[in-house]
């Protein structure tokens, strides 16, 4: 008797410990939240150097979901594993079974190269926070922060012409940053037997600021125009997923989603200036100098995506996910308007998740989760009459950092992927954008709202 109460005093004293840690992580958690929220709010330079950003809203960063689904190229429509947090599907709550906070974070590299001109650019930055718990044993709800789009370009045009019979040099400069947060709620719940529907909301903000600059050789006074957007609004997606047991653990899975076309509001500061350089302030009482303010709307395009795989989820799947977007109609927000002709868009991807044995004893390899995955996207444009691809590669693990002990109890990972692609290509008035992503995050699994007991 003596034995069991020092027993269970051991493992109450552990269960206490583990709570107040819990308790801890869940305090920086939130900090996390606040402060990338602010910091997204208040930065002038987002994640990404594309010359692609400059359409748009930008690049839209968290179509994705988290490193989970990164690591196979996005696909994640139809995957229904129980411990992971997947931000593509709200259906997919519907089978979490923990509570989990992931955090993420990428490094990102990129190369452009046109006709004249090659460069590098590198970057860290905040990738997302979600904080997914089970309800029931049938439902789930998950509250994350993510960006949504990133604007992020330079663009230095040289050419010449001829002015007064004799040839001078022109220079275009262009310059865009900022972008869209979004912070989301979603819901899941298995409305039957290996049936699950979910609906997500977010509500989109931020700030995308261009710039201008036009000189001509031996002019005193240049042209000089700015811009800066604060969009606001909220978005809605709805997806299913179901499965369908074949042989043995062997299940097919079958998903969807869809997200609604939403109505952004616009509020506009528009200003056209004559400067001596490029770092003249604008000046209200000169009458060439132009600032205009309005109020308008857009519309993000509306998408669809199927997905559909074949697997057991504790040591294997390989699935498909194919996504069609609407030709975008992005009114004042958009900055070019002329050399961009909209069309639909077209995503598909292969993914596959191998987990030699998830609870091996014996070998902590055996435990990694192995993911990798291959895409391919039509954008939802052409330059100059000329079609803009992306095409490229995923490879990531899921390294789990508890005990094969205590994993009953909570299984948490560390994962780690790289991404290496092509968009575009080069020529006199196109840009191949090269780029290497390096994305890690780390998820922090708890089983919560369940009652413990000693003996």
């Amino acid at each position: 008797c003596t034995a069991q109460l020092s027993v269970g005093r051991d493992v109450c004293h552990f269960e206490t410990q583990y709570r107040d840690m819990r308790k801890l992580m869940t305090v920086c958690a939130l900090l996390v939240l606040c402060g990338s929220v602010k910091a997204q709010v208040e930065t002038d330079r987002y994640n990404t150097y594309s010359p692609y950003s400059i359409f748009g809203v930008g690049e839209n960063n968290f179509s994705w979901g988290t490193a989970e689904t990164q690591s196979m190229a996005g696909v994640g429509v139809s995957w229904m594993p129980a411990g992971v947090n997947n931000a593509i599907n709200p259906a997919s709550l519907a089978s979490i079974r923990q509570t989990a906070y992931t955090v993420g974070a990428s490094l990102d590299m990129s190369w452009d190269e046109d006709a004249k001109n090659s460069n590098l650019h590198k970057d860290i930055y905040f990738d997302y926070l979600v904080f997914s718990v089970p309800l029931t044993r049938t439902s789930g709800v998950s509250l994350g922060v993510t960006p949504y789009s990133t604007t992020g370009y330079t663009i230095y045009d040289r050419d010449s012409t001829i002015v007064d019979g004799s040839y001078k040099e022109t220079l275009g400069y262009y310059d865009g940053n900022g972008g869209l947060t979004q912070i989301y709620l979603s819901y899941g719940r298995q409305v039957f037997r290996n049936f699950n529907l979910g609906i997500s909301a977010a509500y989109l903000f931020g700030t995308i600021k261009r710039t201008t600059y036009n000189t001509l050789e031996d002019r005193l006074l240049q042209n000089k125009t700015t811009e800066s957007n604060w969009v606001t609004g909220f978005k809605f997606r709805v997806g299913f997923n179901y499965s369908l047991p074949l042989v043995d653990q062997t299940r097919l899975f079958v998903g969807g989603v869809y997200d609604f076309s939403s109505a952004m509001n616009n509020d506009r500061t528009y200003r056209n200036y004559v400067v001596e350089d490029y770092n003249t302030a604008f000046d209200s009482d000169n009458p060439e100098n132009t600032e205009e303010n309005t109020s308008d709307k857009f519309h993000l395009p509306w998408n669809v995506t199927g997905g559909i795989g074949v697997g057991n989820l504790q040591k294997w799947y390989v699935g498909v996910d194919v996504q069609y977007t609407s030709k975008p109609d992005y009114g004042s927000v958009d900055f070019l308007r002329g050399p961009a002709e909209y069309q639909s868009g077209k995503r598909i991807a292969l993914g596959a998740s191998y987990t030699p044995m998830y609870n091996s004893p014996d070998s902590y390899f055996q435990r990694v989760r192995y993911q990798g995955g291959v895409y391919y996207r039509q954008l939802e444009y052409k330059l100059f009459g000329q079609q803009v691809n992306d095409m490229g590669i995923t490879l990531g693990a899921s390294l789990p950092v508890t005990k094969v002990s205590t994993q009953a109890m909570s299984v948490s990972n560390m994962n780690v992927f790289i991404n290496v692609g092509m968009m575009g290509k080069s020529s006199d008035r196109l840009t191949k954008e090269t780029y290497f992503k390096l994305g890690l995050s780390f998820s922090l699994n708890d089983r919560w709202f369940i009652k413990r007991q000693y003996f």
